[in-house]
């Protein structure tokens, strides 16, 4: 549950990229880098209908490769 705080971000969040997808091809997929506390992007995934298309990034903190994005999911998942 979103706190009471988030809820405001996380709806402009949204808004923020419902408008990005207005002004471009329906097509297009969206990137997001993002860093933000966990209930945003659940909020995110929530909305996932109104995203569309959407490749994620995950940060390598771990320095496991490089201290680069890479990424980490594609949506809506497409199976064979």
């Amino acid at each position: 549950m979103l706190s009471l705080s988030m809820g405001p971000r996380a709806q402009a969040a949204k808004n923020a990229i419902r408008s990005a997808r207005a002004g471009g091809s329906q097509k297009a997929r969206v990137h997001i880098f993002i860093a933000v506390p966990n209930a945003l992007t659940f909020f995110l995934g929530q909305q996932a209908s109104v995203l569309g298309r959407v490749r994620l990034y995950k940060f390598d903190f771990e320095v496991s490769r490089d201290r680069t994005y890479r990424p980490s999911l594609t949506l809506p998942v497409v199976t064979s």
